[in-house]
């Protein structure tokens, strides 16, 4: 997800999906899912999982704070300039 290949940020995304289903409960995966999802240009997408890792994590869970963050980001790049 931190390159600039177009080709990787669509095999990590699918990498992310098959284990979000194998450990759907890993708050870093739907994190970085939604960071794939940003790079691969689906903001919308990557505002649904922020939003639900913020509703379904436990409120110490670390990734709670990082995707509040994601939320903010995502919001603000929405506005009209």
């Amino acid at each position: 997800v931190q390159t600039t290949d177009a080709t990787k940020h669509a095999e990590g995304k699918k990498l992310l999906e098959k284990a979000r289903e194998v450990a759907p409960n890993e708050w870093r995966v739907v994190y970085n899912l939604a960071l794939a999802y940003v790079r691969i240009g689906r903001d919308d997408r990557a505002l649904e999982l922020a939003r639900e890792l913020q509703a379904r994590a436990p409120a110490n869970e670390p990734m709670v704070a990082e995707a509040r963050k994601l939320e903010s980001n995502l919001l603000e790049k929405q506005k009209p300039a």
